[in-house]
């Protein structure tokens, strides 16, 4: 790692962390996506992304009840 670079994370160093924590915060801080495995994980989430996906595939029917 660059020693610019990693003088400047020891600066965002808080109490207890690592230079590690400090990454991932900024990740975390940064990134508009951290986080969503974590909500997509969550059991209620998980089903309603489920149902969604299986509504998506099933085929569509046109005029007359014929499949497009």
């Amino acid at each position: 790692m660059d020693s610019k670079v990693c003088d400047r994370l020891e600066t965002l160093r808080r109490d207890g962390e690592n230079l590690g924590d400090v990454v991932q915060r900024l990740i975390e801080a940064y990134n508009p996506f951290a986080g969503l495995g974590r909500v997509l994980a969550m059991p209620d989430v998980s089903a309603a992304v489920h149902a969604d996906y299986l509504a998506s595939i099933k085929p569509a029917t046109g005029e007359g009840g014929a499949e497009r």
